[in-house]
């Protein structure tokens, strides 16, 4: 049987840590991860302002798809809508129209006329922005007989 005078409370056995050692150890593992969390949350901001960009490239991708076959002579203004957006576009002309030349250097069909084109993309979550695009219009001067 066991008495208070005969258990030991220390082996002399002195292999472990004391509650000071652990203490000062986790301090130095939580001072260690300090600079790892900060540069976490900057790899976190850097990933979302990627997804940004891609989503403005895709949507400028996209509008410009939708806006290469107009005719900016015949529509000066519209309206785009895609998925998760919707689009105003205006035309402004640049210079002034020219005759296309035929390869001889006689006058061709039709008169070309080059354009600024300004587009306004609005989200579905409210944010804005716009794009600014290069684009041509063109008008025949006469019609094909048959």
């Amino acid at each position: 049987m066991l008495t208070p005078h005969n258990i030991q409370l220390h082996n002399g056995d002195n292999s472990g840590f004391t509650v000071l050692e652990a203490l000062v150890a986790l301090a130095l593992l939580a001072a260690a991860f300090i600079p790892l969390m900060g540069m976490q949350s900057q790899f976190v901001e850097r990933i979302a302002a990627q997804k940004r960009l891609e989503t403005r490239l895709s949507l400028q991708a996209a509008l410009s798809a939708q806006l290469e076959d107009v005719n900016f002579m015949q529509h000066q203004t519209g309206r785009l809508n895609g998925a998760g957006y919707s689009a105003q576009w205006q035309a402004v002309p640049r210079g002034t129209a020219v005759t296309s030349r035929l390869s001889t250097g006689d006058p061709a069909r039709f008169d070309i006329q080059a354009y600024n084109i300004t587009i306004l993309a609005t989200y579905i979550d409210g944010r804005q922005e716009q794009y600014r695009l290069p684009g041509y219009g063109w008008r025949a001067k006469w019609a094909i007989n048959n």
